[in-house]
Parts: structure tokens; C-alpha cells; sequence
């Protein structure tokens, strides 16, 4: 693979077989001969660019605009895949995400990916967790639960311990302080009241009933990389046209620090489709036209 970028290898750490990803990416699979359970991912000879990078070439174009259309659906799509074999990527961000020369985007460095097939996964799990980092905006609200029993060796938790968690995730939160404040307060009220059945269980029934939302956490993620990208060109998108407006809608809804008023990945294909197909070509004129204008 030529590269353009530094980049880590990509390694899915996995017994499924890789076959089944092929529409995720055109990759070849390869056995890790020094571990049975690893498979190196390795994409055909094409050239491949970081999204960031690519992002930054065409901002000035009106590509820009109708590439993160397409994008946003085909990641859904590809996260859709990985959840059917019951694998979480937990590493998406610009990072982790190339462009090809056929302006696909590519998931990459699966060197952090969750596989959901093993038979112990409270033990298992324990593995992805070394720091608890308030900061790491990617992670969902319970995997930061999560990470702060665990590396603090916790026994169980305390509604104390909830809400200083909730607190640290929000104060470190860059993607939440563009919020309205109002939408923000009810976000920490509704996961308080939430994850306060946590409150002296132990650890195996938190780590347990964690997992349960584990096929939300890459939607979470590329709702937040998404977010960064609309963010981050805030002068150059017009925030009133309707594709914004329901676009920004659908992913605040998968931020939302209560796993269970996240959409399913499903939900969340069907409603970007929808709203695509209730738009009128005079909101993509708009928003093509505003974004040459202030870039």
C-alpha cells in the first residue's frame, strides 16, 4: 500500500473470519503466523490519503461538501459490517480513516478493535483499559465508566464517583461547550439518572451491562469525528441550511450520554437517507454555494 502519512499497521484482532469485511474495505487477509487469533489487514496497492488531509485539499471545491455526504454513509455502512460479526473498531477518528484514489473511505488501524466473539469478555475486555483519560472525546460516557473502575481497581462504584465522571467528561468535552447549555444540562441529568443503577453493583454487573451498547460506540465515535469536521468549518457551512440543521440533529442524537437514546446503527442509515431524499436540490445549492463563499 502506498501511503501518504504516517500510519500503524492495521491489525484486527479477531477469530471471524475476515472474508466477511471485504465490502468494508478491498483488503487481503493474512494469518499473523506468530498468533493464531491475529490477522494482518492489507490493503491492494492502491494509494490512500488521511481524511484530514484530503478534507484540507478539497475544502476550497465543491467536492467538499458532497464528499462528506458520501462519507458519513459509507462509514455507517462499514461500521454496520464490523458490528454484524460483532467487532468494535474503538479507534475511529482522522487518524484511522484514508481516502483511496477511488475517493472510498478506508477504516484502518484496527490495532485497538473489540472482538465481542470471546467467550470471557469481562476478563477480556479488562485488556483495552490502562489510563482513565477524561479527555479521550471518542469514547462514549460508559467506556469512561468503565475505565475509571478498572484503573482505579474499584470494587463497584458510588453515585460520588458517577458524577465526577460525568462532570470530567463533560468539562473535557470541546464537541459538548458548542451546545446550547440547556441541551448539555439535560444530556448530564439524563445519564445521571441513568448510570445510577451502577450505584454498589459490582464489577462484573457493570462490565456486563456495559457491553451491552457496545454496537453504539463507533457510531459514537464518527458522530463525534463528523462533528469535528462541521465544528471546524464553521465559517465556510451555513448552520441554517436544512442539511446541517438535520444532519447536526442525527449526530448529537448518537452523542447522547445515555446509550439507550442513541440510534441503532440501522435507525441512524435509514434517517440519514431520509433526510437526504427530503431535501431539495435548492439546500444543496445553498450549501455548496455558502461553502465557496467563506473558504
Amino acid at each position: 500500500t502506498r501511503l501518504q502519512g504516517d500510519w500503524s499497521s492495521d491489525v484486527c484482532s479477531s477469530d471471524l473470519q475476515i472474508s466477511n469485511l471485504n465490502n468494508i474495505t478491498p483488503i487481503i487477509s493474512t494469518i499473523n503466523k506468530k498468533n493464531n487469533n491475529m490477522f494482518l489487514l492489507e490493503y491492494n496497492d492502491i494509494t490512500i490519503t488521511p481524511l484530514k488531509i484530503y478534507l484540507k485539499r478539497i475544502l476550497k471545491s465543491k467536492k467538499y461538501i458532497l464528499s462528506i455526504i458520501e462519507f458519513y454513509k459509507q462509514m455507517i455502512k462499514s461500521i454496520e459490517l464490523l458490528s454484524f460479526t460483532k467487532i468494535v473498531h474503538n479507534f475511529i477518528n482522522f487518524d484511522s480513516i484514508a481516502v483511496d484514489n477511488k475517493e472510498n473511505v478506508l477504516l484502518t488501524n484496527f490495532s485497538f478493535s473489540i472482538d465481542f466473539n470471546q467467550s470471557n469478555m469481562n476478563d477480556y475486555i479488562k485488556n483495552f483499559f490502562v489510563t482513565y483519560d477524561p479527555t479521550y472525546t471518542e469514547w462514549p460516557l460508559e467506556l469512561h465508566i468503565l475505565s475509571y473502575i478498572l484503573t482505579n481497581k474499584l470494587k463497584s462504584i458510588s453515585k460520588y464517583n458517577i458524577e465526577v465522571i460525568i462532570q470530567n467528561y463533560i468539562d473535557n468535552n470541546y464537541i459538548l461547550k458548542t451546545f446550547d447549555t440547556q441541551l448539555v444540562n439535560s444530556y448530564k441529568e439524563e445519564s445521571l439518572i441513568f448510570f445510577l443503577k451502577y450505584v454498589n453493583k459490582s464489577e462484573d454487573y457493570i462490565l456486563t451491562d456495559i457491553m451491552k451498547y457496545y454496537n453504539t460506540w463507533d457510531n459514537y465515535a464518527t458522530s463525534i469525528l463528523f462533528l469535528r469536521i462541521l465544528i471546524s468549518n464553521n465559517d465556510g457551512l451555513e448552520r441554517q441550511n436544512k442539511f446541517i440543521l438535520y444532519f447536526m440533529k442525527l449526530l448529537v442524537k448518537n452523542i447522547h450520554l445515555n446509550p439507550v437514546k442513541r440510534f441503532s446503527l440501522s435507525e441512524t442509515l435509514n434517517n440519514y437517507e431520509n433526510m437526504l431524499n427530503t431535501l431539495k436540490i435548492d439546500d444543496y445549492k445553498d450549501l455548496i454555494k455558502h461553502n465557496l463563499m467563506f473558504t
